[in-house]
C-alpha cells in the first residue's frame, strides 16, 4: 500500500520507520525470553543482576541472562536464513498457549486476592508513568498492520464499523482485568508479569503452572521471533537491494537483522525499557504517522481520480480530516512526554 500511495523518499521512510520498530520487537522478544530463563535457572533468592546466579558461583545472573540470549541466538537465528511460508499450526499453537496463559494468570490473581487479600495499595495515579504507559499502550495495541489482510475475506463489511470497535473493546476490558488483578495481588510487580508466579507457594500441580507461566514467553515468542527476524530481513531488503539479490546479499542481510538487536539485548535486560522506547518512537510512526499519511496521500489521489466524490458506503466515522490532526497532535504530545522521561532518566 505504502508504494501506491508514497513517493520513492516516502516509501524509503516506511520502510525505515518499520525496520527500526522490527529491530526493537526482536530486542524484547530476546530479552523476554533471555530473563525468562534466567529467572527459571537461577535462584530464587538473588535480587539484583550482580547476585550470583547460585550461591557459591561466580557467574552473576547478568553473566546467565547473557548466555541465554546468545543460545537463543544461536538456535533461532538460522530461521532466519530461510523463508517461513506456512505458518498456520505454528499460530493456531500460539494462539493456544496464549490462551492457556492468560486464562491462568488470571485465575491464579484471583485466588491469591481471596486467600490472601489485596496485598498493593496502589495510588490512583502515576503522572510519571503516563511516558512509560504511552510507549506500553502502542505496543499492546499494535496489531492494525495485519487488520488488512483478516478484513480482505470478509464478506459482509457491512457489520465492521461495530465490529471492531467491540474487538478493540473487548481487548481493553481483557488488558485491564489481567492488569488491575496483578496488580492488587503482588506487593512488587516484575518486568515480566508471568515471572511473579514463580515466588507462589503450592503444590505440585500450582508448580507446574508456575512453571508454565514462567517459561510462556519463551515458548510464544520463541515461534515469533524468526518469523518476525525474516520479516525485518524483508524490509531491509527492500531499503537496501537494488536490482537481483546476490548470494552475499542473502548471508549478509539475516545478519544485518540479527546482530544489532540482539547487541542491544545484550546490553540491557530491562523488558519494560525496550517496550516503552520501541513503542513511543518506532511505535507511533507505525501506529500514528504512518496510517495518517496513508489516508492523507489516498484521499487526494482518489479526488484527483473521482471528483465527483462518491458516497462510500465503508466510509469510517472518523473521516473528517480534523481526525487526522488530532492523531498527530496526540503523536507528538507522546513523543514529547516520553522524550522529557526519557532525559529525566524515569
Amino acid at each position: 500500500m505504502a508504494t501506491i500511495f508514497f513517493s520513492g523518499t516516502g516509501v524509503a521512510v516506511f520502510y525505515l520507520c518499520l525496520a527500526i520498530y522490527l529491530y526493537g520487537d526482536l530486542s524484547i522478544y530476546a530479552a523476554a525470553i533471555g530473563t525468562s530463563l534466567k529467572d527459571v535457572i537461577c535462584a530464587s533468592n538473588a535480587t539484583t543482576e550482580g547476585d550470583p546466579c547460585w550461591p557459591g558461583y561466580a557467574m552473576t545472573r547478568m553473566d546467565c541472562y547473557r548466555l541465554c540470549v546468545v543460545g537463543t541466538g544461536l538456535l533461532l537465528g538460522p530461521f532466519v536464513f530461510f523463508n517461513v511460508q506456512k505458518t498456520k499450526y505454528i499460530q493456531i499453537l500460539t494462539v493456544i498457549f496464549r490462551w492457556c496463559a492468560f486464562t491462568a494468570m488470571i485465575a491464579m490473581a484471583v485466588a491469591r486476592l481471596i486467600e490472601d487479600g489485596v496485598q498493593a495499595h496502589p495510588p490512583p495515579l502515576i503522572p510519571t508513568g503516563i511516558p512509560s504507559l504511552f510507549g506500553t499502550c502502542i505496543y499492546s495495541f499494535m496489531c492494525h498492520h495485519s487488520l488488512p489482510s483478516l478484513l480482505a475475506p470478509v464478506r459482509e463489511k457491512s457489520h465492521l464499523r461495530w465490529q471492531l470497535p467491540l474487538d478493540f473493546l473487548l481487548i481493553g476490558c481483557f488488558y485491564l482485568l489481567l492488569s488491575l488483578t496483578g496488580v492488587l495481588a503482588f506487593d512488587h510487580l516484575d518486568d515480566l508479569y508471568t515471572l511473579n508466579f514463580l515466588e507462589n507457594p503450592g503444590g505440585a500441580f500450582t508448580r507446574i503452572v508456575d512453571y508454565f507461566l514462567a517459561l510462556f514467553p519463551v515458548f510464544t515468542l520463541s515461534a515469533s521471533l524468526p518469523i518476525v527476524a525474516i520479516t525485518l530481513k524483508q524490509n531491509l531488503e527492500a531499503i537496501l537491494v537494488v536490482g537481483r539479490r546476490t548470494a552475499v546479499c542473502r548471508a549478509l542481510l539475516p545478519l544485518l537483522a540479527l546482530v544489532p538487536a540482539f547487541a542491544v539485548t545484550l546490553l540491557t535486560s530491562s523488558v519494560s525499557g525496550l517496550v516503552g522506547f520501541t513503542g513511543s518512537y518506532a511505535g507511533a510512526g507505525v501506529q500514528y504517522l504512518t496510517p495518517v499519511a496513508l489516508v492523507f496521500c489516498a484521499r487526494r489521489q482518489v479526488a484527483t481520480i473521482l471528483p465527483s466524490n462518491p458516497v462510500n458506503p465503508h466510509r469510517s466515522p472518523f473521516q473528517s480530516s480534523k481526525w487526522l490532526l488530532f492523531v498527530l497532535i496526540w503523536a507528538a504530545l507522546g513523543i514529547t512526554l516520553v522524550t522529557i522521561n526519557f532525559i529525566n532518566g524515569q
